[in-house]
């Protein structure tokens, strides 16, 4: 199982489940986010 090593499972309504294993930097996240879940940032 997952320990000491952070893991992200993304898991998009359509189409299959991906995992970003490591840490991320905040950047690689927000586009994983984007580009998996097909969720954009809401503008301020």
């Amino acid at each position: 199982g997952i320990q000491s090593i952070p893991s992200l499972l993304f898991v998009p309504q359509d189409g299959q489940p991906q995992m970003a294993v490591g840490a991320l930097p905040k950047e690689t996240f927000k586009k994983a986010i984007a580009d998996v879940l097909k969720v954009e940032e809401p503008s301020a």
